[in-house]
């Protein structure tokens, strides 16, 4: 898609349309990367899925992780102890994250357990495939149902030039 829309704006430039391939450019730039600023968990299972309560106190205890494809740790979210339904949102403020937008980024969401921490949910994301051209600024995660489960936001890097 990218190479189709450089030719259509070499081919508007060469054809004496420079202006709208200008506008193109601007309207469509491109985006080498992004700052993660934010995850909020919208949502959380009432139980775990074998019906089973999250913790003693019942309410899940739930924090986010951002991991690289390799499994490196790029954030860790504080744990929001008994975070009962009249909580959420839950939103984590994200510093000091860039991802490429041909990266794959794991956003991971957890129950904090004192032996084991429950995975709740994990999402598999390639920046370069959030939205079309016109790039979002926060992009869900769905969880069962297709229901949001978080948000993600982030402020997209363009290319110099």
């Amino acid at each position: 898609m990218r190479l189709s829309l450089a030719l259509l704006t070499l081919a508007l430039a060469t054809s004496g349309c420079a202006g709208l391939a200008e506008a193109l450019d601007e309207a469509f730039p491109t985006y080498i990367a992004a700052d993660v600023e934010a995850v909020t968990l919208l949502s959380l299972p009432p139980s775990k899925p074998g019906g089973g309560a999250w913790d003693l106190s019942g309410a899940a205890d739930p924090f986010v992780v951002i991991r690289a494809e390799d499994g490196a740790v790029l954030y860790t979210g504080q744990v929001v102890e008994n975070a009962v339904p009249s909580r959420y949102p839950l939103p984590w403020a994200v510093t000091g994250v860039r991802v490429g937008t041909d990266d794959v980024v794991w956003f991971e969401v957890y129950d904090d357990d004192v032996a084991e921490d429950d995975v709740v949910a994990r999402y598999r994301v390639r920046l370069s495939d959030v939205g079309g051209l016109a790039k979002p600024a926060t992009f869900p995660l769905l969880g069962p149902g297709g229901q949001p489960m978080a948000e993600v936001r982030v402020r997209w890097i363009e290319a110099a030039g």
